[in-house]
């Protein structure tokens, strides 16, 4: 019985050696498959905010509390002219307009299942840069913005494939 314990470890001591020298080749390279939201190359629509997908994570924002206020935000894009009380019939502290401060100071509830984090927080400082006052003719800022390279299908593979 011994002997046989003892061939058992044997046989798997060398099974590990060659999986760790890669004797039986390696593992494929991580995929992530969560979806990106699609983010339009100028300002926001009303139609591109009520779009939006968000990836979902184990930990992320509560995904009602960013709905509540992307739609507040795409309620102010369709009417931007308008005052709260024309542009809704709902109560009064829902209709009332989303400023930029808001965006960018907003915050979310931690829940386990939520959206991402990273994402909506793209998202809102791009509509926040969006909202605010700044100078006919400025471009958006570069930094944090999500390219089309992560993307799922933009990847050089796929486009060589579908050629």
């Amino acid at each position: 019985m011994a002997w046989a314990i003892l061939g058992l470890v044997l046989v798997v001591g060398v099974i590990s050696w060659l999986l760790g020298n890669g004797h039986f080749g390696s593992q494929p390279d991580v995929v992530d498959d969560r979806p990106v939201p699609r983010l339009p190359e100028g300002d926001f629509t009303a139609a591109d905010v009520r779009a939006l997908h968000f990836a979902t994570v184990p930990r992320g924002y509560h995904p009602r509390q960013v709905r509540a206020l992307l739609t507040r935000v795409a309620r102010c894009l369709d009417a931007p002219d308008e005052t709260p009380a024309q542009a809704s019939d709902e109560p009064i502290e829902e209709a009332v307009r989303v400023t930029a401060r808001e965006v960018a100071e907003s915050s979310f509830s931690l829940v386990a299942f939520g959206v991402s984090t990273s994402q909506v927080d793209e998202v809102l400082a791009r509509l926040s840069w969006q909202l605010s006052e700044r100078p006919v003719g400025a471009e958006a800022p570069r930094y944090g913005r999500m390219g089309d390279e992560h993307l799922p299908g933009t990847s050089e593979e796929v486009h060589t494939w579908q050629q």
